[in-house]
C-alpha cells in the first residue's frame, strides 16, 4: 500500500484475512488521503471499493477522507 500519507512509498503490507480479502489498520490523521494497492511489487491497482480520482498520469487512485471527531456528540 502507498499514498499520499506515505509519499507515495510503498510502506505498508496488506494482510489475507480470508480468501479474496486484505486488510491492513493504518493510523491517519483527519483530512483527505489517496492511495493505491501496489501488487506484486510492480502494479500499481485502485482499491475497486473506494471513490477513484484521476493520479494526474493517466491512471486512477482511491481516495479516502478521514473526519475529525465531534467531542461532543454523545453515541
Amino acid at each position: 500500500l502507498a499514498g499520499s500519507f506515505t509519499g507515495w512509498a510503498p510502506m505498508y503490507t496488506l494482510e489475507q484475512v480470508s480468501p479474496g480479502v486484505w486488510s491492513i489498520l493504518i493510523p491517519l490523521e483527519p483530512g483527505v488521503h489517496d492511495y493505491a494497492f501496489i501488487v506484486n511489487g510492480r502494479e500499481w491497482v485502485a482499491d475497486p471499493a473506494a471513490p477513484a480520482v484521476d493520479d494526474g498520469f493517466g491512471g486512477v487512485n482511491s481516495r479516502v477522507s478521514v473526519l475529525v471527531p465531534n467531542r461532543d456528540s454523545q453515541l
